[in-house]
């Protein structure tokens, strides 16, 4: 396959932009090291790294964004990888096919700039178009799913999905600017209550009750899935705005195949827009608990675009959910109307933090990493270089056990995982905190450095550290036993278990939803970093845009539960009330 990835390939066939690939299996990867699963037509379009001890059930998903012959990937990754598979299952959901709903059938609502309509005899949205700009965004008439579930499977050791298809509408209320509509979903025993409210600046707020009668858990709702939408009299000048990563202006995003991603983490907002020459269409989750939600924009016949949100919820059996609002919009002109309205409505709720005066007014900082050689008692000397900058704000990283460095013939060496006890390669910490000191003598800052979200059951067990032995660690600042990974491990599969089985550094996620791995990162920033060493600052790496994951460990409490921001969130009220 090419590069560090060598494993087998197999096609999976034919499918049009909006099929929905489902593949299942059983792994056993020696050591627990790692594998990886792509999928795609030429290339890995999605991307899974799976590890397990024993035998592991793997469940992934695929959307195909484009119409072409896909296929899957199951390889190693950087290192040898002996692994072994069984029961391979393949399910194609096909995007969906809905007819159209005579005009006898269609009920129309009205909210400024925006009309939707509703089919009055399945509840299927049938339509939508700009007034404003006098566009028809969407086929009227056109049957397109309105919400969509997944369960476990009954197993649990998987997904299934429920589609729209199998929902059968039992009351509609619908006036010129509402609508309540009632789902009963025999196949699973749930009910559905969506409510759809028109507003008079050309928006529609949806919200839903999902109720589980189920003997499974329920673990996403879909709602509104906005399909067939194309605000463009020619295809070619879409654009798409989505906020992947720092976020992205997509100019032609058929070709360039959408996207979809998770918010909030990966996505650093919780909107979307897709406008083409006149105008265009705002769908956003205005959701202030931060759930963990699937955005979605991807190409489908028409060509035309299909868009949803989902929420990744746990609703038990028996128990009810109320489903946060979210937003569709339009609007004339480019996509700034939908950052815009984005805006409006974050800064009617959000709160800034109540940071420190020298960091409101810090014009940026001087990074320096200790692994490249530099002791404890010349961090001073790198100082006063910012201080010659204007500079009075240093952030300091590599200054604990087992990072990267470079030894004696200036080979660089390294290994996985950093333990945060300063390294006594590079100084004692009464050197560390002499160093702080002096800094703060001189009217500066120091911040340290840490990846949030990483661990490795090693340092439980290994008397090696990498820049450090576990001898030179006083007794208070060891590891814990290998049970806190048990315990606070991300496991984001259904059915599994973390891996029992310890290679040396083997890299391990952690749940930040759990409270035990809250409250190591909240230890080390503030009772160790701040009070001991004098921190004025601790900078956790990759923490605004890493995750979210749900999480299914038991030992913490977690079924499938989303609560990565969350918990990112918890740890930083506290870490910056606290400091």
């Amino acid at each position: 396959m090419g590069g560090n990835y060598e494993g087998t390939s197999h096609n999976l066939g034919q499918f049009e932009a909006g099929d929905v690939l489902h593949v299942s299996f059983w792994f056993s990867a020696r050591e627990s090291k790692p594998i990886v699963v792509g999928m795609g037509r030429t290339s890995f379009e999605d991307r899974w790294v799976l590890s397990g001890t024993d035998w592991t059930a793997a469940d992934l998903t695929l959307r195909c964004a484009q119409a072409g012959n896909h296929n899957i990937w199951l390889s190693q990754e950087g290192s040898a990888t002996e692994f072994f598979l069984d029961d391979f299952r393949f399910e194609v959901l096909r995007r969906p096919q809905l007819g159209t709903a005579p005009e006898a059938e269609r009920a129309t609502l009205t909210g400024g700039a925006l009309r939707l309509t509703l089919c009055s005899k399945t509840g299927a949205l049938a339509g939508m178009e700009n007034t404003t700009t006098g566009e028809v965004y969407a086929p009227v008439g056109d049957r397109q799913p309105l919400f969509g579930l997944e369960l476990l499977t009954a197993d649990g050791r998987g997904y299934e999905t429920v589609p729209f298809t199998e929902a059968r509408l039992t009351k509609l209320e619908a006036a010129k600017d509402r609508a309540r509509l009632e789902f009963e979903i025999p196949s699973v025993a749930t009910t559905v209550v969506v409510t759809v409210a028109m507003h008079a600046d050309g928006s529609a707020s949806f919200t839903g009750t999902v109720r589980n009668g189920s003997q499974r858990t329920i673990t996403a709702f879909e709602l509104p899935m906005i399909y067939s939408v194309c605000p463009a009299a020619d295809p070619a000048k879409l654009t798409l705005v989505h906020p992947y990563v720092c976020g992205q202006i997509q100019p032609d995003p058929i070709k360039a195949g959408g996207f979809r991603t998770l918010y909030p983490g990966r996505a650093v907002m919780g909107w979307m827009d897709l406008s083409g020459e006149r105008g265009g269409v705002y769908l956003a989750t205005h959701d202030r608990a931060s759930l963990g939600t699937r955005l979605l924009a991807q190409p489908a016949p028409g060509p035309s675009f299909d868009l949803s949100l989902a929420k990744e919820i746990v609703v038990r059996p028996g128990e009810t959910w109320e489903c946060p609002e979210a937003v569709l919009a339009v609007h004339e002109g480019d996509w700034h109307a939908s950052a815009d309205r984005y805006r409006e409505w974050a800064r009617g709720w959000m709160k800034p933090p109540d940071l420190p005066e020298w960091i409101r007014r810090a014009d940026g900082w001087v990074l320096m990493g200790v692994q490249n050689g530099i002791p404890f008692r010349h961090i001073p000397d790198v100082y006063r270089q910012a201080e010659w900058m204007g500079i009075d704000y240093l952030h300091v990283q590599g200054q604990g056990i087992d990072n990267m460095w470079f030894d004696e013939q200036g080979n660089r060496q390294s290994h996985t995982m950093t333990y945060l006890y300063p390294s006594p390669k590079y100084g004692t910490p009464e050197e560390l905190k002499a160093a702080v000191r002096t800094i703060h003598q001189r009217g500066g800052h120091v911040m340290f450095y840490f990846v949030y979200e990483r661990w490795t059951p090693s340092h439980s067990v290994s008397d090696d550290f990498g820049t450090g032995k576990r001898a030179e660690v006083p007794a208070p600042y060891l590891p814990p036993p290998v049970g806190f990974y048990t315990d606070n491990a991300l496991v984001e599969s259904p059915g599994t278990q973390p891996p029992t089985e310890h290679p040396f550094m083997a890299e391990r996620m952690m749940c930040l939803g759990s409270p035990g791995w809250q409250e190591w990162m909240r230890h080390w920033a503030i009772d160790v970093y701040a009070k001991e060493y004098g921190a004025d600052g601790f900078y956790w790496d990759v923490m605004g845009r890493g995750g979210p994951d749900r999480c299914f460990n038991q030992r913490h409490n977690h079924a499938g539960q989303n609560e990565w921001a969350a918990g990112c969130a918890k740890v930083l009220e506290t870490v910056t009330r606290e400091g």
